[in-house]
């Protein structure tokens, strides 16, 4: 952890706002221009990026500096201390899209399809450079204060080339595709996709397709995610049969019965969005 009032470079630090095994991120005031911060530091103790391989921060770094989106976070700065890699990014105030969908009050229909819209657009923009994000999920989603969103953390992101399959397990399980459960090589374009399905099936239903349960093994959820087989829980008997279709398109088993993004930016749940 590093303490309030820390100075890294021309920023000082104000407070944490997250921590995990490879990196910290923190909230600092740039005090030349007295803009707020988030600081992203990686521990040079760890030269071994997430997925194994080693360059981790120099393959976000790289990434962050060719990406410029709307719905995905910029990168101002970058800088080395002894101990960290720094990436300088914007900082969202609005919290993750996990808190929202964990909060008691209902998502309406229509809020889940504009943040889903622009989540789609933003990963489609992606997968136009021949980047995958590689760990989509609602902690890596940022709202603003609009409620927009800003997807973040690249630190599994890799260049691709669509010739070649991609072969490291990696993101979080409960997100995983099939095809990366059961290890065989992957398109990541076919996992982002898989991944904007669960996301999109949370802020419907304001439940993961698939958790592991209380006293239930790991291997019980990866069967069901091998298989696809997911139900919507009743408490989802007010979602509209269009949106449980796109959900039903988007996770299909096979990735070669998957819906593409042009596919879902056609499907009429997410089109009505455009007309209103």
């Amino acid at each position: 952890m590093i303490d309030p009032g820390t100075r890294l470079g021309a920023y000082e630090v104000l407070r944490t706002l997250g921590s995990g095994a490879f990196a910290l991120v923190v909230l600092a005031r740039d005090r030349r221009s007295e803009r707020e911060v988030a600081i992203k530091l990686l521990s040079k103790s760890r030269g071994v990026g997430k997925d194994g391989f080693l360059g981790g921060h120099a393959q976000e770094l790289d990434i962050l500096k060719s990406v410029s989106h709307p719905n995905i976070v910029s990168l101002l700065d970058s800088f080395d201390t002894p101990a960290y890699h720094c990436l300088v990014l914007e900082y969202v105030p609005g919290g993750e899209l996990f808190d929202l969908i964990s909060s008691p009050t209902a998502l309406a229909e229509d809020a889940a399809r504009r943040i889903f819209g622009e989540l789609v657009d933003a990963v489609g923009y992606l997968h136009e450079k021949r980047i995958c994000h590689r760990d989509l999920k609602m902690e890596n989603i940022l709202l603003t204060a609009t409620r927009s969103i800003k997807l973040t953390d690249f630190g599994l992101a890799r260049r691709f080339d669509p010739s070649i399959p991609l072969v490291a397990r990696c993101g979080s399980e409960e997100y995983a595709a099939p095809e990366v459960i059961q290890a065989q090589p992957y398109d990541g374009r076919k996992t982002d996709i898989w991944a904007l399905g669960i996301i999109l099936f949370a802020l419907l239903t304001k439940h993961l397709p698939f958790c592991i349960l209380p006293g239930q093994r790991p291997k019980t959820m990866f069967h069901k995610i091998a298989r696809a087989d997911y139900r919507f829980p009743a408490s989802a008997e007010g979602v509209s049969e269009d949106a449980k279709d796109l959900v039903r398109i988007i996770l299909q088993a096979n990735p070669a019965r998957r819906a593409t993004i042009e596919e879902i930016c056609a499907h009429p749940w997410l089109m009505r969005g455009d007309a209103e």
